[in-house]
């Protein structure tokens, strides 16, 4: 035997001889939790209390039971920040976490058990199957839920649809304006073979058909023309001062009209339709269709050109047409935070013009590479309003812990007694008599970070503020714990103090009270002009003292959302 063959034979033996069933064979059957079998796999399937939920556990490179997956799995509480404990009054967030062998690990919800409320656009908690957001579309005002997978697969965006910044895009007697002599006649045959086309028709030199916008990025102007008696159509973005002329009957591109666009361009459909475009750089608040008699040329008092399917779109890429009437299309609204916790303390809003993004322009709204919440300044979300508060929040006061990922844009504003002049959430009782509680109302204040209570509205506030600050992508994590608060900011002690004036009951009782997102609330519950401005992507509220469980919180959301190193 060869002295290489003789190691590699001594080598193997001892392999074996660690292995009971490798060396003693022929056992009918085997049980242990070290490894027993040089093949085998795993030693136990184990179930958790907390859902019970299954996992196969195999062994550790010592061939002994792996103890870190086991305790890994079994404590998968310690990976869900808002049920990290029983009491977790409210959590918000954008996140969904990839499934892991079944699971879902990392979400925010699982911590524990017991979450009053929660809202995300991920799935916060392992039990919860519903949806995360309802969104309400700009085209046509309607609404729809999404659940986290929906909200980043494409799915949301497509419904939402296309972008079309012009209302009435085909209803050009409608919201257009003709300036000069000229007539528009509805029920002419279209490109697309339906009776929606136009004629347009002049009387007058230079006429145009026109409507108001407002925009001041890259963006592309569209319609669809046929020659008619006229041979020519010009269009041109107006302020930016740059247009084109283009031939209805050979298909080509003329001459500019006054200034030269980014570009242009001009695709037959078909019947002697084309659609035709040109993109501009500049501010655009008129967007102008002519008949035109040549090249060049708009100085014919007569004469007509057929047009359908306007649109003005961001970017520099002609897309697919989206119809719009009363509103322009590719925008999306959160008309409803759901509540994850199985509590239904939903967070809502039922006026347009107060509902926050989450697309914008046909576009998701994301801080960071991740989905947000984006607030322009006057939209809040309501989880009740000016209304007695569910009994899990009326008696909250000592021990409160908030945890908040969001980048503000607006930090500036000065505080009140006990508000912050850009409010990110707050919990107050509605009322300004003596004993008025108010829990926590949390923001900026003249670029701090602010942590504001109140046991007594007219005598006993505090509003506790870190060092100055610039606006950024930030994680927060706030406790109260009696009369003591402590606050960081991306993991790094902010605020450490004690209450000295709002040492009392500052809970919000049976009275009247609202819970916000985005803004604080006046005594009788109407918003007030503390707004907060910027993205949203994760609140979570507990009513107990979470500071113990930091750490891990921390690590869980950042590890997410790579705030800070």
């Amino acid at each position: 035997m060869s002295l290489g063959l003789g190691l590699y034979l001594s080598r193997r033996l001892k392999t074996l001889k660690r292995y009971l069933l490798n060396v003693f064979t022929g056992a009918a059957a085997a049980y242990s939790l070290r490894k027993l079998e040089k093949d085998a796999t795993y030693a136990v399937r184990v179930r958790r209390s907390t859902d019970n939920s299954e996992l196969d556990i195999g062994f550790n490179n010592l061939d002994q039971l792996d103890t870190t997956a086991l305790l890994d799995f079994v404590n998968v509480r310690n990976e869900y920040p808002a049920d990290y404990d029983t009491g977790a009054a409210a959590a918000y967030s954008l996140r969904y976490v990839t499934e892991y062998n079944g699971e879902v690990p990392n979400k925010a919800a699982d911590y524990g058990s017991g979450a009053a409320a929660a809202y995300s656009l991920r799935k916060l908690r392992a039990a919860y199957s519903g949806s995360a957001v309802r969104v309400r579309r700009s085209v046509d005002n309607a609404e729809a839920d999404f659940n986290p997978t929906e909200i980043t697969n494409g799915t949301l965006l497509s419904w939402v649809g296309g972008v079309n910044l012009l209302t009435y895009s085909n209803q050009f007697d409608t919201n257009w304006a003709i300036n000069g002599t000229g007539t528009l006649t509805s029920g002419q045959s279209g490109y697309d073979g339906s009776s929606d086309a136009w004629l347009l028709s002049k009387s007058a030199s230079s006429t145009y058909l026109s409507q108001s916008t407002s925009l001041s990025v890259i963006n592309t102007f569209s319609v669809y023309a046929k020659a008619g008696t006229n041979t020519h159509l010009a269009i041109w973005v107006r302020n930016s001062n740059k247009g084109k002329y283009f031939d209805l009957v050979n298909g080509t591109i003329g001459s500019d009209f006054v200034g030269t666009p980014i570009d242009a361009s001009i695709e037959s459909v078909g019947n002697g339709w084309y659609r035709c475009s040109v993109t501009t750089n500049d501010a655009s608040n008129n967007c102008r269709i002519y008949p035109a008699d040549g090249d060049g040329d708009i100085s014919g008092t007569s004469g007509s050109i057929y047009i359908q399917d306007a649109q003005l779109e961001l970017g520099s890429t002609v897309t697919t047409y989206t119809e719009t009437t009363d509103a322009p299309a590719g925008y999306g609204y959160v008309t409803t935070w759901y509540d994850q916790s199985g509590n239904s303390n939903d967070a809502t809003q039922s006026t347009a013009t107060a509902q926050p993004k989450i697309v914008s322009g046909g576009s998701l709204v994301t801080e960071n590479g991740k989905a947000a919440v984006e607030f322009d300044g006057g939209d809040n979300l309501l989880v009740w309003n000016n209304t007695t508060a569910p009994t899990l929040f009326q008696d909250m006061s000592d021990a409160i812990s908030v945890l908040l990922v969001e980048k503000a844009t607006a930090i500036s504003n000065s505080s009140g007694n006990w508000f912050n002049g850009n409010t990110i959430f707050e919990l107050r009782e509605n009322s300004n008599v003596s004993g008025t509680g108010v829990p926590f109302s949390i923001g900026y204040s003249s670029s701090k970070f602010g942590f504001g209570v109140t046991s007594d509205y007219l005598s006993d506030s505090d509003v506790e503020l870190s060092s100055t600050i610039t606006s950024a992508q930030r994680l927060s994590t706030s406790f109260v714990n009696g009369d003591d608060l402590d606050v960081y900011l991306n993991s790094s002690s902010a605020i450490n103090t004690t209450f000295t004036s709002a040492t009392g009951d500052r809970s919000v009782g049976s009275g009247n009270s609202t819970l916000a997102i985005g803004s604080r609330s006046r005594d009788g519950g109407e918003a007030d002009t503390s707004y907060f401005l910027g993205t949203m992507q994760e609140i979570v509220l507990y009513k107990s003292d979470q500071s113990t469980n930091r750490t891990g919180i921390e690590t869980n959301i950042n590890t997410f959302y790579s705030i800070y190193p």
